[in-house]
């Protein structure tokens, strides 16, 4: 096979981010150049990895600060018709970023939030593309779309609302897109992500591609992850587990400091009180007051190395965090803010993984009590084990490449 140039492009938080330098990883191990282009924030993880990175512009409005519409969709737990108006993105500069990237490419890969552009660029480029979900997002009669929360529909409806959500997605940015394209003397296009193929880089064990998508709707590959790496913990965490029984982690990754959080903070210290704990950070700062003596504050520990040494995760079931603590083979309660993270949290629950979700917006210290026995069961151990068993046979970025491979040779008409 000859050397390709593929460009991979997405923006987000660590989340959506690092499953796209695990692919780049894996593609320049296979003796491919692989390029990235995301948010500057993660120039240090590109550059550790030798991944040649290209920066996109954030928008305001996905930032986690208050009042931006980003931060109103965790707050509120779905996006408010009043505040999408506020989401105004810089689709010139992404046009003219993403065209630079792309020089010399024989592929583009393009995530959700940036799709659109990317595939715009890739058709007037004549480059072949490919869409990167990274939770189910084609629509199907089994699930209503993953990024509006957990939403029970009959099939019939779930799969007119997958329809209109991409329609109404497209609808959303087609007028700034052309506009911009305008201004850089292109013509208009029509939705380019129509008829692209699409990958779904997330565990078959975890979410199997439903029965009413084939191969030309979206292909399943399992998650784009790096392997654990060599991690030597601190004096203090490694004497916190060597202490006593193994702890419970709680942490919200990347998820702002919305104003109930604080709340929810008591409630879980108080309802696990007596337990040994680990309390992540996080962007929030869960760590910001005086925490009781049976509590440890960390910061960022590869989760690959410190869930299996867990008995439990209490987290918001975002999809790195989701797979992390299944592939662990540690149980989790659930408490999903806002966008995909219900869909996970529901589907760890239903294979057995997990106790039933919690809304973090109004979690009691009886609810956590209540999931805490539900989730200390002989019967839940022995799945959590099968599932981990069936999760490590999976290699998302190895069965990945031979299908870019393959489009990566497909002819593209040229569009200007």
């Amino acid at each position: 096979m000859e050397h390709l140039r593929i460009l991979l492009a997405n923006l987000g938080t660590e989340g959506d981010t690092a499953p796209i330098i695990a692919l780049a990883s894996g593609l320049i191990a296979a003796g491919h150049q692989a390029v990235i282009a995301c948010d500057g924030a993660y120039t240090e993880a590109a550059e550790r990895a030798g991944i040649e990175l290209r920066i996109l512009s954030v928008p305001d409005a996905m930032r986690w600060e208050p009042g931006t519409t980003a931060f109103d969709a965790f707050e509120r737990g779905r996006y408010a018709m009043s505040s999408l108006p506020g989401l105004i993105v810089p689709d010139r500069a992404w046009l003219e970023e993403l065209t630079d990237a792309a020089k010399g490419a024989d592929l583009v890969l393009g995530g959700p939030i940036i799709y659109h552009h990317a595939m715009s660029v890739a058709r007037s480029l004549g480059i072949p593309g490919v869409l990167a979900h990274l939770q189910p997002m084609s629509p199907s009669r089994e699930h209503f779309p993953t990024g509006v929360g957990r939403v029970r529909r009959s099939p019939w409806a779930n799969l007119a609302g997958g329809h209109l959500i991409r329609t109404g997605h497209w609808a959303m940015t087609s007028h700034g897109l052309n506009r911009a394209r305008h201004e850089l003397g292109l013509p208009r296009t029509g939705n380019p992500t129509r008829h692209v193929p699409a990958l779904g880089a997330w565990s078959p064990t975890l979410s199997p591609a439903p029965r009413d998508w084939g191969p030309e709707v979206c292909r399943v590959v399992g998650q784009w992850r790096n392997k654990t790496p060599d991690f030597v913990p601190d004096e203090e965490l490694t004497g916190f587990l060597a202490a006593g029984e193994a702890p419970i982690y709680v942490g919200f990754g990347s998820m702002p400091a919305v104003n109930w959080l604080p709340r929810l903070r008591r409630t879980l210290l108080d309802a696990l009180r007596g337990r040994r704990i680990l309390l992540s950070a996080g962007w929030a700062g869960l760590d910001d007051e005086p925490l009781p003596g049976n509590v440890l504050p960390i910061g960022h520990v590869p989760h690959d190395w410190l869930f299996p040494r867990c008995a439990a995760v209490i987290h918001h079931c975002g999809a790195g965090t989701s797979h992390a603590a299944a592939r662990a083979g540690t149980p989790t309660i659930p408490l999903p803010f806002a966008l995909d993270q219900p869909f996970w949290a529901h589907r760890l629950h239903r294979l057995g993984v997990a106790s039933r979700p919690l809304d973090p917006r109004r979690a009691t210290t009886s609810d956590i009590n209540a999931a805490v026995r539900e989730i200390e069961t002989d019967s839940m151990a022995m799945i959590c084990t099968k599932v981990a068993r069936a999760m490590a046979a999976e290699n998302g970025v190895g069965s990945t490449i031979p299908i870019l491979e393959q489009l990566a040779c497909e002819e593209i008409p040229c569009q200007s």
